[in-house]
């Protein structure tokens, strides 16, 4: 029997973890599912909404593999024109559309699937997994059609889920709703006048997207932001690289004393005349592995009351 593996999400964890899978050198069947064609394979972060929709972090910084650090800025090369040097775009530091990388994305998926094992068969299927039951060493899934599929593993890719309802919103007229529970919708700035007053719950970046993009469609009307800890985005600026000392955050097993540690690399950093800009930088490849040695309640308790202020500073 060949090995078989079950992917659920077409974004970016979901097609990285199949790009990987079909590098390796045996067989093997890769089931990769996702509901929506058009979301394939950026999925909702990196889909094509609205014109202003740029990474968070710079084009430099956005690397799918770890042993070759500017394969993201080589791909946004290949497009300038012959007569021109691609020094002259500074892609290594710009903030570039998402949906270019969801191009990076899928263009590394296909020569991933023409260089692969001809012992790997990739499977890629528009659908929606309704249900999964365990039956024995092997998983079944049934399919929004009725198909049964059948597993050794799967891996759940399937993002964040969608934002609660708010209570005590309405939706009002189905032609014409004035209340949007997705703010990722395509249709999520339509049906608004030019003089509509907006209210977006929220003060994160899809605020900012939304609100940029409002202004670029010529929107005359007020835009509200509500927040509970009423927190926006810091500026992204330059900064002094600050290099940080992993061993002293892979023991710490609570909140608090990760907490402590950074605050004594901030201190540090000020005094080196480096900011915490340096200081989130350099411990962004460490933060995979910090948090995945963290026991489940300090995890809750970092969502609790540290991320909001994390959020507001790392993006």
């Amino acid at each position: 029997m060949v090995p078989t593996i079950a992917i659920i999400g077409g974004g970016l964890s979901g097609t990285l973890t199949a790009i990987h899978l079909l590098k390796l050198n045996r067989k093997l069947r890769i089931i990769h599912l996702e509901q929506q064609a058009k979301q394939f394979p950026g999925g909702v972060a990196y889909t094509y909404r609205w014109p202003y929709q740029p990474l968070n972090v710079p084009a430099g910084a956005m690397s799918l593999f770890a042993d070759k650090k500017d394969d993201f800025v080589r791909f946004l090369e290949r497009d300038v024109p012959i007569s021109q040097e691609p020094e002259e775009y500074h892609f290594h530091s710009s903030y570039v559309h998402r949906s270019r990388f969801a191009e990076y994305i899928g263009t590394r998926l296909n020569e991933a699937i023409e260089g692969k094992d001809p012992r790997i068969e990739y499977d890629k299927r528009i659908a929606t997994v309704e249900a999964m039951q365990r039956y024995g060493p092997k998983w079944q899934l049934r399919l929004d059609d009725g198909t049964l599929l059948t597993a050794d593993k799967v891996l759940l890719a399937v993002g964040n889920l969608p934002p609660k309802h708010i209570d005590g919103l309405q939706t009002g007229d189905e032609s014409q709703p004035r209340y949007a529970s997705y703010p990722w919708a395509d249709d999520v700035l339509h049906n608004l006048k030019p003089d509509d007053a907006v209210l977006l719950v929220g003060s994160g970046l899809t605020m900012v997207d939304l609100a940029v993009n409002l202004k670029l469609k010529e929107h005359q009307g007020t835009i509200y932001t509500i927040s509970r800890h009423g927190l926006l985005p810091q500026t992204h600026d330059s900064y002094q690289p600050f290099t940080i000392d992993e061993s002293r955050y892979l023991p710490c097993r609570t909140i608090l004393q990760l907490v402590a540690q950074f605050r004594k690399d901030l201190e540090s950093a000020a005094t080196l005349g480096a900011d915490w800009r340096g200081v989130i930088e350099g411990l962004r490849p460490f933060v995979p592995a910090i948090w995945q040695q963290l026991p489940l309640v300090e995890k809750e308790r970092f969502l609790r009351h540290v991320r909001p202020l994390w959020e507001a500073h790392r993006h």
